[in-house]
């Protein structure tokens, strides 16, 4: 003992303080905008912007949310309508600076950057690749490159933003109040055909937009002749991809797993690889990424703060939860959300989704090693109580009322559960944990990750399945060929392993059958895993 508390009693650290969700809804305002029945016009797009930044109800101006602490972050919003091709212009007007509370020390609390991106960029205009803004600090930034440009701007100042995608080069330029600021950007060739929107990035700054005539301000000669995006022909224009119409028609993917295990790094490649879902990722990355400045993460020396850390990220992702269920889109809840009160906590946010649950349960060697590659890059240290409390209160989720599926990422099945075991008996202090002992491998099928189950191989009736023909993934591998669920024996997925067969299939030692009594390791036989023993 010696006065050390059970963590099997420790509170959840990223459960979030209470607050009143009346107030909240109060803040948004207008975030009920819906778009008109008539597509052609352009305006904010409610799909293509973050979660936090509230549309006007004319579709055509509007700010980040400022109050419960959303005053720290960043907010971004592309147009419905992007063009391809021709010479185009639209304006941005700063109507004003929206009072907020915040630090003396807080860099630029009032701030926007204006410009154009095509759909892959992310939401943070110009921190990356094919994203061009203009911000009110007088600089230009695309990929995370900021140069001096132009002049600052503020409250009643109107910024013309051009796009000239017939030269060759295309270029970018902006104008502030009638008066041209000469060229911004010159566009690569791999971008030509690509349809660039209209995108904007506001901290506490609310706007309008104008997209068609007249114009608020007198265009400089040199771009006479640009036209309106508004008025653009239907051949040079494109419009965003809409979003899903309901939310039967959304789905939501869970991680579960210790810090460092690997969630975000899975998180973010499967967003990639699936970018026509457009997944918002909702997660501490989130809420840091939009508190940059300058496009530099807030690296302060969160070694000692970590809990504060969580608890701001926590609060505003709560926030972020609610808003996320009057808004149907395709989500990934990025946090550890291994106590089983946390997991029916945010699923209760997702009424009518799809929702799905992703585990990532490495070996204990290679969690220590990525707990210390995450501390040498970020700086960032899980203090060990916290860490404690949540393997002794990790939860692996099940297909039930919470989750329609359940996939793993690495380790599946009792090897998993074995693991977990292991994670509890560690936080416990017991000795049965082997610290230094890795998982077995079999050689004999490329090196898979081959745990002995009753009989040879039998599986736990639970919604996830035997090993793979993938191997055993270290940090960041390809994702699994085939999933696991509920609705078929073999529902094709791109997250985890081959479901379990159904009962009867295959002659066994194991309860769904599996290789013969005596067989060892798992022996995959696709389609089924009949045969053997019996």
């Amino acid at each position: 003992g010696g006065g050390k508390s059970d963590p099997t009693n420790a509170p959840d650290p990223e459960e979030p303080d209470e607050f009143v969700e009346e107030e909240l809804w109060t803040a948004v305002g207008q975030q009920s905008f819906s778009p008109p029945d008539d597509d052609s016009a352009v305006m904010l797009d409610r799909y293509n912007s973050d979660l936090h930044f509230n549309i006007r109800e004319d579709g055509l101006g509007g700010c980040g949310l400022t109050e419960h602490g959303f005053a720290y972050l960043w907010a971004g919003c592309r147009a419905t309508w992007g063009v391809t091709a021709g010479k185009h212009w639209y304006e941005c007007r700063v109507d004003r600076n929206v009072p907020v509370e915040l630090p003396e020390d807080q860099p630029h609390p009032h701030v926007l950057r204006v410009g154009w991106s095509v759909d892959e960029a992310g939401m943070s205009l110009g921190e990356g690749l094919h994203s061009y803004g203009f911000g009110g600090t007088g600089k230009t930034v695309t990929n995370n490159q900021f140069n001096d440009y132009g002049e600052p701007f503020g409250p009643d100042d109107i910024i013309a933003c051009y796009i000239d995608l017939d030269s060759s080069p295309g270029t970018i330029s902006f104008a502030k109040n009638s008066t041209s600021l000469g060229k911004a950007f010159e566009l690569p060739d791999s971008v030509r055909g690509k349809a660039f929107y209209p995108h904007i990035y506001t901290k506490n700054v609310e706007v309008s937009l104008n997209f068609k005539e007249p114009a608020w301000s007198t265009h400089p000669e040199e771009v006479s002749e640009y036209s309106p995006l508004e008025s653009s022909s239907s051949e040079s224009k494109e419009r965003a991809v809409k979003g899903p119409e309901s939310f039967s028609d959304c789905e939501m993917l869970m991680m579960v797993g210790l810090p460092a295990c690997g969630k975000t790094t899975w998180a973010e490649r499967h967003s990639r690889d699936n970018h026509e879902k457009r997944y918002t990722i909702l997660g501490t990355n989130l809420i840091m990424d939009k508190m940059k400045v300058f496009g530099l993460a807030r690296r302060q020396k969160y070694g000692e703060r970590w809990e504060a850390l969580i608890k701001m990220a926590s609060n505003m992702l709560n926030k972020m939860f609610l808003l996320a269920s009057k808004n149907p889109r395709n989500y990934i809840v990025d946090q550890t959300n291994v106590y089983g009160s946390a997991q029916k906590r945010k699923r209760e946010y997702f009424q009518g989704f799809t929702c799905k649950a992703v585990v990532v349960v490495p070996p204990h060697h290679e969690l220590r090693k990525r707990i210390t590659l995450k501390k040498e890059e970020t700086g960032q240290v899980v203090p060990e109580e916290a860490l404690n409390a949540m393997k002794a209160n990790f939860n692996i989720p099940k297909i039930g009322p919470l989750f329609d599926e359940v996939f793993f990422t690495e380790i599946y099945g009792p090897a998993a559960e074995k693991i977990v075991r292991q994670y509890k008996d560690d936080a416990l202090g017991l000795p049965s944990f082997p610290s230094q002992k890795r998982p077995r491998y079999d050689n004999r099928y490329d090196h898979r990750y081959t745990p002995r189950g009753p009989g040879g191989g039998g599986m736990p009736p639970y919604g996830y399945g035997p090993p793979g023909p993938t191997p055993y993934r270290p940090y960041g591998g390809p994702p699994q060929q085939y999933g696991y669920g509920s609705r078929s024996p073999y529902y094709p997925s791109p997250y985890g392993h081959p479901p379990t067969p159904p009962m009867g299939m295959g002659g066994g030692g194991g309860m769904y059958g599996g290789p013969p009594r005596g067989g060892g390791g798992y022996r995959p036989r696709p389609p089924y895993y009949g045969g053997g023993g019996g």
